[in-house]
């Protein structure tokens, strides 16, 4: 299993690679949606150990935010090289790469508003600030987010 940062570092490098520009604010929400969406695909195997928490911004992996809390509200700026993943495999390069091609062109503030509407990190947030948000709830909700929609395109 990979790390928060790795799969951090891995979306930036390709969010660089096609001219786009990502704040720590942004990255939050983009880790959890990859971990939400890749438990989805993988048999509720999560991408990463790495604890997600409600802050009031929307869920947050600490481990990830502290070491990129330097760039503020700034874009983050890092040297990645394609050589930097070589710890990770085909089918997780695979995944991120579809997943920032979905995902990518949501700005900050509307992936904070999806989140608050989404019932892992309300209900991790009714809780209190910082409140972990459970992965087994995360996968459960979208896994049926998913088979809504499949139900809903057979109609």
């Amino acid at each position: 299993m990979l790390s928060a940062y790795v799969v951090a570092e891995y979306i930036l490098y390709i969010a660089y690679r096609n001219g786009d520009v990502i704040t720590n604010l942004k990255l939050q929400k983009l880790l959890y949606y990859a971990q939400a969406w890749y438990m989805v695909n993988n048999n509720a195997t999560p991408l990463f150990n790495d604890e997600i928490q409600s802050w009031q911004f929307g869920p947050v992996v600490p481990s990830v935010y502290n070491r990129m809390k330097v760039f503020k509200y700034k874009p983050i700026s890092l040297e990645l090289k394609e050589k930097d993943f070589e710890t990770m495999n085909k089918n997780q390069k695979d995944f991120i790469e579809d997943f920032c091609n979905y995902f990518l062109h949501f700005s900050a503030t509307e992936l904070v508003s999806m989140t608050h509407n989404e019932t892992p990190w309300v209900d991790a947030f009714k809780k209190g600030s910082r409140t972990k948000i459970d992965v087994n709830t995360m996968y459960i909700y979208y896994k049926n987010l998913l088979n809504d929609e499949k139900s809903i395109c057979k109609q």
